[in-house]
């Protein structure tokens, strides 16, 4: 019987904790005696294994924020850390990092989805070199989307669902093509054709009909009139 074997890995990541305002990171009193808690946890746990050479014998990854932070925030770890990559045992992580236990299940999904489109992409031959050769309207077009698109769309949607009835929330899904023609047409002046008029009239009557069908009050029960039909009358003897 062979001996087993006991595989460390070490998964070193801290966030960026700069004041995007000031491009300093605050002093944080909970890090106490450190300035904030990437010092502290540098001090206590990235310098020691740095300096005993711990990194050289075990398998670990490196995050982008965190190795940008060691390069001037801990020198001496962040020598380490290279000292320590032989070439096998040390790994990059990308800067999308999602902690996907604590993700929602729409962030998974997006992150599957994006997931699949690049491997269909490469699969296709599709050159990633030519996004550097993109115009500044492309880049324009993309900045709106995810600021548009995804963050303030997404962050309406979710406010929404906690005000509003659901089902009228939902039709959404169905407004907004109506809106980006027109809003093609005002800004853009994209052609609007009678068929594009129709089917903008069938889907806004449907969200009329569901939203009148929700708030149509509906008929109160006469509990006066439900016991008389649910208990029978008994005959006086």
């Amino acid at each position: 019987m062979s001996r087993g074997r006991l595989v460390v890995h070490g998964h070193f990541y801290q966030p960026s904790r700069v004041d995007p305002f000031s491009g300093r990171v605050p002093a944080d009193p909970s890090a106490a005696p450190a300035h904030d808690w990437t010092a502290r946890v540098s001090a206590e746990c990235y310098r020691p294994n740095a300096e005993l050479g711990n990194l050289r014998h075990i398998s670990w990854d490196l995050g982008p924020t965190l190795a940008d932070w060691l390069e001037t925030g801990d020198p001496v770890a962040h020598r380490g850390f290279v000292d320590g990559d032989r070439g096998v045992n040390g790994l990059a992580q990308p800067f999308h990092h999602p902690i996907l236990p604590l993700a929602s299940a729409a962030a998974i999904e997006m992150l599957a989805a994006s997931l699949v489109n690049c491997l269909l992409s490469r699969l296709v031959g599709e050159d990633l070199a030519r996004i550097a050769g993109a115009t500044p309207r492309a880049w324009g077009g993309l900045a709106y989307l995810v600021a548009f698109g995804s963050l303030v769309g997404f962050t309406a949607y979710i406010w929404l669902l906690r005000v509003a009835n659901p089902v009228l929330v939902s039709t959404y899904a169905y407004v907004n093509p109506v809106v980006a023609v027109a809003l093609g047409w005002l800004i853009l002046g994209e052609p609007v054709t009678w068929k594009t008029l129709g089917a903008a009239a069938v889907i806004l009557a449907g969200v009329a009909l569901i939203s009148t069908a929700r708030s149509r009050p509906k008929a109160q029960p006469n509990p006066a009139a439900e016991c008389r039909t649910a208990v029978p009358v008994l005959a006086e003897v």
